[in-house]
């Protein structure tokens, strides 16, 4: 199970979950989305954040974080991808 303490520990080493605190930072956001040439990118740049959020907030679902639920569903993605019709 997600550990519901691990938030508030890592808050405490000023880690936040949020990467998109302002105005600018949603813009950059947006820019992220036009510009992000790979899922890979994407995952290394926000890692740290991803990592501190679970992917559900809700107890029993919250058993893994966001990181790692989009790690698996690319991985899903890619195999599906390969899949002929």
């Amino acid at each position: 199970m997600w550990n519901k303490n691990y938030y508030s520990f890592q808050k405490k080493k000023r880690e936040s979950w949020s990467a998109f605190k302002t105005i600018n930072d949603l813009r950059g956001l947006f820019n992220e989305i036009e510009n992000c040439q790979s899922g890979k990118e994407f995952l290394s740049k926000y890692r740290d954040n991803l990592l501190l959020t679970p992917e559900d907030k809700y107890v029993p679902r919250n058993v893994t974080s966001l990181y790692m639920h989009a790690e698996l569903v690319s991985k899903i993605y890619r195999v599906l991808e390969k899949t002929p019709d």
